[in-house]
């Protein structure tokens, strides 16, 4: 597993490892969010007309909830990254 805590400046460069780290950390949370949302929406294409009714209902909710929690996750990683841009990085490291 990687190290996202080190955070030494790079010899004869401006950015640190911590920040390469949590810029890879935020594409991969962005990528794992994507891939679950897609397989879902193909898990709801090939089974919709094999469900009852309550089914389909508890599966749209899944889907909504899915939505959901990665339009937060894409939330605070845009949010993140604005404040990384503009110097504000206090809240992030406490």
């Amino acid at each position: 597993m990687e190290d996202f805590g080190y955070d030494k400046r790079v010899p004869g460069g401006t950015l640190k490892p911590d920040d390469e780290q949590k810029r890879k950390l935020s594409h991969e949370i962005r990528s794992i969010s994507h891939g679950l949302l897609g397989y879902l929406s193909i898990l709801v294409e090939e089974i919709d007309d094999k469900l009852d009714d309550e089914e389909k209902e508890l599966l749209s909710r899944v889907k909504y909830y899915s939505h959901k929690l990665s339009d937060l996750v894409l939330e605070l990683l845009s949010n993140y990254n604005q404040e990384q841009k503009s110097g504000d990085k206090s809240d992030w490291n406490k």
